[in-house]
């Protein structure tokens, strides 16, 4: 009797599960948003020329005969397979490639490696003489290490679009905050 390999408990098995890790990789790789972009436009390109030049034939049937003859303009089921076929990969490739979010701009720490123990220690000693919604937001920027999207504030304050950009600016002018344009988010950085 053999003997049944073990599963990892979403059903994959041994080989199954590494080619799919395999795949996975292949997929979040730098090479993958090239790889769709060609198949999209290889996929596009067969879409346009079965749509633009489709074949041509016509078989007629009578009494004893069958006769084939030429046509312009009839789709053959090979021609629809091949238009499903390149609809299916120009969908597919178009909602990877759209799908995919950019190599992000991360907030990078004021110190690479953390916080300077100074640094820290003032701030933690601004965050206690400080109340209501400034400690609440000065609070959350301490947390998340010294530097925090505004969204993200927002977020994880609870508080308002309006209160939280209305609070940082009386930060901003007591000189404890900086808030900085990263595209279209604001990046708050305490100083």
């Amino acid at each position: 009797m053999r003997e049944k390999p073990p599963e990892d408990g979403r059903g994959a098995r041994g080989p199954q599960r590494q080619l799919v890790g395999r795949v996975g990789t292949f997929l979040s790789g730098p090479g993958s948003s090239a790889l769709a972009l060609v198949i999209l436009l290889v996929s596009f390109f067969f879409l346009g020329a079965k749509l633009l030049k489709p074949s041509t034939i016509q078989i007629t049937v009578g009494g004893n005969e069958t006769t084939v003859r030429q046509i312009p303009s009839l789709f053959t089921s090979t021609d629809v397979a091949w238009i499903v076929a390149s609809s299916m990969l120009v969908a597919g490739s178009l909602i990877f490639l759209l799908s995919r979010k950019p190599a992000g701009k991360e907030p990078t720490p004021p110190v690479a490696l953390g916080l300077v123990d100074s640094r820290k220690t003032r701030w933690e000693d601004t965050h206690q003489r400080l109340t209501g919604n400034e400690k609440m937001i000065y609070g959350v920027i301490l947390e998340s290490g010294g530097m925090a999207y505004q969204s993200e504030i927002i977020e994880k304050s609870g508080l308002g679009k309006v209160t939280v950009s209305t609070t940082l600016n009386r930060l901003q002018a007591r000189d404890l905050v900086e808030k900085r344009r990263d595209g279209m988010a604001n990046i708050v950085v305490l100083k």
